[in-house]
């Protein structure tokens, strides 16, 4: 069966490690490690130290969107473990903005040093990633009400407009024939995040959404 660590989150109830608004989970399935996410800063790196977590026994690492809030922790994990590579849906160079009170733009995209580029894995399409582990990524958008999606955008030229949310992807864990579905932020919904499931795994059950 598999599992999880919770690296770093936006609270902890173990006052040794740290917490603050962002998001990585390790996932433990079939003797394979994968980092799922980064969080904001270096502090989940610090947390994996005092799990007693080795970065370097991580088998690769997988970028559920390019927010900064998962992305922020990127060049430093790529710096502690020198040969993981980084699966990601997005394209690296497409720039990602909030607005403060509506009119200024806020930079909360991926930030990644040309050094690690060559890490970077780009899957834009549904494919088995690992031993029974699976990366989904054509997930429909359609019927998606999160209001907090108003205030995203990306850069497309020089115009600021909607963000799609073709970055983000889900990881699914098929074990036995159920599935455990693992999600970040669920811009685009965690019903249509359950409807692209169910659509590349039509005659399996969904045990977990995580």
């Amino acid at each position: 069966l598999s599992y999880k660590s919770v690296l770093f989150c936006h609270s902890s109830f173990m006052g040794s490690v740290q917490s603050q608004h962002g998001l990585s989970f390790l996932i433990y399935s079939q003797n394979q490690k994968i980092l799922y996410d980064f969080g904001k800063n270096s502090s989940f790196i610090s947390n994996c130290n005092k799990l007693g977590i080795n970065l370097n026994d991580i088998d690769f690492a997988v970028l559920s969107h390019h927010h900064m809030d998962h992305s922020g922790g990127l060049n430093d994990f790529l710096n502690a473990n020198e040969t993981c590579s980084v699966i990601t849906t997005g394209d690296i160079n497409i720039k990602y903005y909030t607005k403060l009170m509506g009119l200024f733009k806020i930079s909360i995209g991926l930030k990644i040093k040309k050094e690690y580029e060559q890490r970077i894995i780009y899957n834009k399409n549904n494919a088995m990633i690992g031993e029974n582990i699976y990366l989904i990524t054509e997930i429909p958008s359609q019927g998606n009400s999160n209001f907090i999606n108003n205030a995203l955008f990306m850069q497309d030229k020089n115009v600021l407009v909607e963000d799609k949310f073709e970055h983000e992807n889900a990881i699914v864990i098929d074990e036995d024939g159920f599935l455990t579905i693992f999600n970040s932020c669920s811009h685009k919904g965690v019903l249509n995040t359950i409807d692209a499931v169910k659509l590349y795994f039509p005659n399996k059950k969904i045990k977990n959404y995580i």
